[in-house]
């Protein structure tokens, strides 16, 4: 999984010693002391993952102006396309790691907003279970940050026809959880994480339910539980808001 401490972990315990994994950390090393730093990341390389994830922000805050920055943002795009299809169709944080949804999700959505027409089967294919996602096929329990990655994701689709089945199965399990109170992501620490996401995917979901889509939605669904959540988000963040303002 291209991480510095299970490969070390790993060494330290292996009654033969593996010079694959000696050589992946002296890598480590050298490209740390190289950079200047001095400690070693939860995962390395991250590829995908850091290019990705920060792109997809910069390009929906509209914080890049692609008018500007065409030359690099064409690079970005050729570059994630060819790697998506390697996959084909999915992707880890970096090349030759484990497949995830997060960053699969992270990928189409970046090429989504470079106007980039990307098939999301494969993601919904691959990661889909009986009532809601996963991040890694053969997870022992779902992850909600990763549901909420891969709605935002589909939401972001010039087309939404052949999704409504896929998006009415994140949204209904999103808002489970949120109401019966069991939103825990493995993957972060702060609640507010996850409150971001789900405003976020409800936000999206009620923006193209106006525009004429998804009209199959129960709602139930559309018009009593996404907007009792959002207000009830935004009930939470007030209340627990400092008077300075943080």
């Amino acid at each position: 999984m291209a991480s510095p401490a299970a490969t070390a972990a790993y060494l330290m315990e292996s009654s033969v010693w593996d010079s694959s994994a000696e050589e992946y950390l002296k890598s480590v090393v050298d490209r740390l002391r190289s950079d200047g730093g001095g400690t070693a990341p939860s995962a390395f390389p991250s590829t995908f993952f850091e290019l990705t994830w920060s792109m997809s922000t910069l390009l929906k805050g509209q914080v890049i102006p692609k008018e500007v920055c065409c030359e690099s943002l064409s690079v970005i795009k050729r570059f994630l396309e060819v790697e998506l299809s390697n996959g084909p169709g999915v992707i880890g944080f970096a090349p030759g790691v484990l497949e995830d949804a997060d960053d699969t999700a992270k990928t189409i959505l970046t090429l989504t907003l470079l106007e980039s027409d990307i098939d999301p089967g494969p993601m919904l294919e691959r990661f889909r279970t009986r009532d809601c996602f996963m991040t890694y096929v053969g997870e022992s329990d779902p992850s909600f940050s990763a549901n909420c990655n891969i709605l935002i994701a589909m939401l972001h689709r010039p087309s939404l026809d052949s999704l409504e089945d896929p998006i009415e199965m994140a949204t209904t399990f999103l808002c489970r959880t949120w109401l019966q109170g069991n939103v825990k992501d493995k993957w972060n620490l702060s609640p507010y994480y996850s409150m971001m996401l789900l405003a976020q995917c409800l936000a999206a979901l009620l923006v193209r339910w106006n525009q004429g889509h998804l009209k199959a939605l129960p709602d139930l669904l559309v018009r009593s539980e996404a907007p009792l959540i959002m207000v009830q988000i935004a009930t939470e963040l007030l209340q627990s808001q400092y008077l300075e303002g943080s």
